[in-house]
């Protein structure tokens, strides 16, 4: 069986079909304005793709989804995290890519679109929880995702630095990463956490600070 409809239509009409056991190809779509918007079929896949999954699964699943940087602008961005209702957790948001070099990267480019971004989410109870990544170098970096509602961090390149780079001197590579991220006297973890309570952003509770309730503050104004 061959599917001839627009672009936008048909990954949507083939997964379907191939769903119910049809051996569904690909007929060549006429060449429309409307049916070749990408932003269209990523919300598509953003909206189905989890329905699919969980129609698929022999139980109860909890699912999470890895929300990229489009080459779009930020409200694009957040229009995908509306898109997104169907997953439990999202990772806000992976790569900048540049089109002319044909690369992805990430850096302080990266952590500056995205906490404006998240900026911009709206101050109210999370639907979903939230794990920030990219450019995630410091304890402080950590605790300014978590101002703009991420519950946790994902990181990989801050595990990939040279052994000098790291301030403890003995442990696995791991090991040295997360003291450093958790313990340097000035941008760690812990540091960061107590220049938001000087600054009265992070009270104690029982006199203790609780690194969550930053993003509680956030999603609940």
């Amino acid at each position: 069986m061959f599917v001839a409809t627009s672009l936008y239509h048909q990954p949507r009409s083939l997964l379907v079909l191939r769903l119910l056991g049809v051996r569904a190809r690909p007929a060549v779509p006429p060449v429309l304005p409307a049916a070749t918007h990408w932003w269209r079929r990523c919300y598509w896949w953003l909206r189905e793709v989890p329905a699919q999954i969980r129609a698929a699964a022999p139980g109860p699943v909890r699912l999470a989804m890895k929300l990229m940087n489009a080459r779009f602008d930020d409200d694009f961005q957040l229009a995908m995290v509306a898109a997104s209702s169907g997953a439990d957790a999202l990772v806000v948001f992976n790569r900048l890519f540049d089109a002319e070099r044909a690369v992805a990267y990430g850096g302080w480019d990266l952590s500056e679109r995205n906490l404006r971004v998240l900026s911009r989410q709206p101050a109210s109870p999370a639907a979903r929880e939230l794990c920030g990544t990219g450019n995630i170098c410091s304890g402080k970096m950590i605790v300014e995702y978590a101002k703009r509602g991420c519950s946790a961090v994902q990181l990989h390149t801050f595990f990939q630095l040279p052994l000098s780079e790291y301030v403890a001197t003995a442990g696995s590579r791991t090991e040295r990463a997360l003291h450093q991220l958790v313990f340097h006297p000035d941008d760690g973890l812990v540091a960061a956490l107590l220049d938001e309570e000087t600054a009265g952003r992070l009270p104690r509770r029982g006199g203790v600070l609780h690194f969550l309730d930053l993003a509680d503050a956030h999603h609940h104004g």
